[in-house]
């Protein structure tokens, strides 16, 4: 983890604020717009929209920075499948955001790294090997997770189990775009045609399957309802935002701040939408939260530690072999040297 220096810092907090706050319109204006439209199933439509806008408003970036959104041959393949398990994981979001609290569905996705390190051990990706500070902070996630669940009085299983599949797409999404990017180099993988290209094929999918359950209909009631027509624009505008800042945060900083920066988008968003949705939170479940928000931050910071301790003994391990070989091989010439004078 960089520390930022005053003007980096002076640069960089407000795109964090606005990740914040974006992610927070997001979540509760989804669930606004889903609850006003119950008991319709309309979490396809709001997520085909969701895709539609973020792919025009990401082509409209590019063209106004005079950029082609072009995509590696060798990675193509790669983002195709980066694509659609990304569009995968926010369908089932907002599934399962139609069955959970807005609060709680955002504690869900708090158990993103469980899935994330359990993929990179098992294929044994970049920075798969889970060191003990990553391991001990992934099991004060599942005690976090196992005390909120606890304590939810009437507890969707339906809507916790789409919450996890979720979390398995996005995990799946971080291993696919980490393989691309060891193949391709990362500095090959141009993240804003990467983003323009996940929210295309993410319409191409979504507004089929809108269409097929019911979209039309969704869009007749959000026309006619009170709360539904400003909320999913909201949905929609906040989604393009939050995803957009997310990526602009993590270009300005390391992959371990952007890490710890969203476990605290997480805290705050799920406070915000508990104020939001007058959700009650008791003790045990703020306790749960406060786990899971900690374990998170302890999961990027320790990952990180972990992955710099085993490279920098890697290092150390081949500076030895290395001293090894050149000791031995100095030795062979001395051993030859004294055989031929004994000779002479």
């Amino acid at each position: 983890m960089v520390p930022l220096d005053m003007a980096s810092a002076v640069r960089v907090l407000p795109v964090v604020f606005a990740w914040f706050a974006a992610s927070t319109v997001c979540t509760s204006a989804s669930k606004a717009t889903l609850l006003d439209l119950t008991p319709h199933k309309c979490a396809f439509a709001l997520t085909a929209s969701q895709f539609v806008l973020s792919a025009v408003f990401s082509l409209a970036i590019l063209a106004v920075m005079g950029k082609k959104p072009v995509i590696p041959e060798q990675a193509r393949s790669a983002t195709v499948a980066i694509g659609l398990v990304y569009t995968a994981g926010f369908a089932l979001l907002n599934l399962s955001l139609g069955r959970l609290a807005a609060s709680f569905a955002e504690t869900v996705r708090g158990l993103e790294p469980i899935f994330t390190a359990l993929f990179a051990v098992l294929f044994r990706v970049r920075g798969g090997r889970l060191g003990p500070r990553a391991g001990g902070s992934l099991g004060a996630l599942l005690c976090g997770a196992a005390v909120v669940v606890y304590s939810q009085p009437a507890l969707s299983l339906s809507g916790l189990t789409l919450g996890l599949l979720a979390n398995l797409m996005f995990a799946a999404r971080s291993l696919l775009t980490t393989s691309a990017q060891d193949r391709v180099g990362r500095t090959s993988l141009e993240a804003n045609a990467l983003f323009f290209y996940q929210h295309l094929i993410g319409s191409l999918v979504m507004v089929p399957l809108a269409l097929l359950s019911g979209g039309s209909t969704c869009v007749e009631l959000t026309l006619t309802h009170a709360v539904a027509p400003k909320a999913a624009l909201m949905s929609a505008a906040a989604f393009f935002a939050y995803n957009r800042l997310s990526l602009s945060v993590l270009l300005m900083l390391d992959a371990v701040s952007h890490s710890v920066c969203n476990a605290l988008r997480r805290a705050v968003t799920i406070g915000v939408a508990a104020l939001l949705f007058s959700t009650k939170l008791d003790a045990p479940t703020i306790t749960g939260i406060v786990i899971i928000i900690c374990g998170s931050t302890s999961y990027a910071l320790g990952s990180a530690r972990d992955r710099a301790e085993a490279a920098a003994a890697e290092q150390e391990e081949e500076e030895r072999t290395t001293l090894k070989a050149e000791g031995d091989a100095e030795g062979a010439v001395s051993e030859r040297r004294a055989s031929d004078v004994e000779t002479q």
